[in-house]
């Protein structure tokens, strides 16, 4: 049941030259468990530099920029930057897993990429 599921969420994006498949890549849809444990180094994997700087400039500023900013504020506002140092990593890690796959797709298809629908 696993693998219909699989293929039934999974799209095809072929690359064509002179009217002959050059490469044929299948991207899953929905959640993808590899970018949110790897996230910055997924998206640079799959050349997706821009995404991956922005990414990493958002981790830099949701830690140490959380931590700088409250570092000299009172026990309330230090607790708040605690919590939030602990729980930004993760929010973002779940916002890359649930868009990396449609940011691959799109990034295919700025390549030349066109969809196959399979039945």
């Amino acid at each position: 049941m696993v693998g219909i599921v699989t293929e039934i969420m999974s799209r095809y994006l072929t690359l064509y030259e002179d009217k002959k498949i050059k490469e044929k890549v299948k991207v899953k849809e929905g959640f993808n468990w590899w970018a949110f444990i790897f996230s910055v180094l997924w998206y640079a994997y799959h050349g997706l530099w821009g995404k991956a700087a922005a990414y990493f400039i958002i981790y830099l500023i949701a830690t140490f920029g959380t931590a700088f900013a409250l570092s000299d504020a009172g026990d309330e506002l230090a607790t708040l930057a605690g919590i939030v140092i602990l729980f930004a990593p993760w929010v973002i890690a779940l916002f890359i897993g649930s868009n990396a796959n449609k940011d691959y797709a799109d990034s295919l298809r700025e390549k030349g990429y066109k969809e196959e629908v399979e039945s």
